[in-house]
């Protein structure tokens, strides 16, 4: 199946590696509440022109407050996608004061967070049905968006970013949610970035991957 993705980005630059045990700053927010982001860290659709023209209907609207501003946080579908039947998304929208500031599109689908077509039930971490909201601190709060494994991949972990002036993509790999942990100061996420395979005995033939998302401060980190 052919994949797409279409965002509008106002600032996106490179952060070098921290460590050299593949320790990267993927998310810092800057003096005047920009969001750098790591594009290490953001595999993109294949891109078609034709998605750009694309039309899709809104199926839910809800809101995000950061630092008190609003963000409405808008999910579709676009109009003529034959694949879905349901419990699926492939348009997000983020906007604020009626100015559309980030957009995405692609034709195979996130999933509900529960109740959907997701492998993994993720109501323990949410209410919302599509995006698992986490509050980093007063000005940083990100927003996880769960992908469809097609044929034997895992599916696509997608992490947005926002401040009180500021949405970016900074993530988006196909991986899987292990646990999600929270308290009042630290954020972090344990993700699986293999799958393990079998030969014909049921023997593994190789290992799977955990890594860790996690915030320090307004700074997000992948290891």
């Amino acid at each position: 199946m052919k994949r797409f993705f279409t965002f509008a980005i106002l600032t996106t630059i490179n952060i070098i590696a921290i460590s050299a045990q593949n320790e990267y700053c993927i998310a810092k927010i800057d003096n005047n509440s920009n969001i750098i982001v790591c594009n290490n860290m953001i595999d993109a659709f294949s891109a078609e022109d034709i998605i750009n023209v694309k039309q899709f209907s809104i199926t839910n609207h809800s809101n995000i407050f950061v630092n008190e501003k609003k963000y409405d946080i808008n999910i579709g579908c676009i109009n003529d996608w034959d694949n879905y039947d349901g419990g699926m998304f492939n348009v997000i929208s983020v906007s604020k004061d009626n100015n559309t500031l980030l957009e995405i599109k692609q034709p195979d689908c996130w999933t509900f967070t529960y109740g959907g077509k997701s492998e993994t039930d993720f109501h323990k971490y949410t209410n919302n049905q599509y995006y698992i909201p986490i509050e980093i601190s007063n000005n940083l709060s990100i927003l996880i968006f769960v992908g469809w494994p097609y044929g034997g991949e895992l599916p696509l972990l997608t992490i947005l970013a926002l401040t009180d002036s500021d949405v970016k993509l900074i993530f988006n790999k196909h991986m899987a949610i292990n646990s999600i942990t929270k308290d009042t100061t630290n954020f972090a996420m344990e993700v699986i970035s293999s799958i393990v395979e079998h030969d014909a005995n049921n023997n593994d033939i190789n290992q799977s991957h955990t890594h860790r998302i996690y915030s320090m401060g307004n700074d997000i980190f992948y290891k």
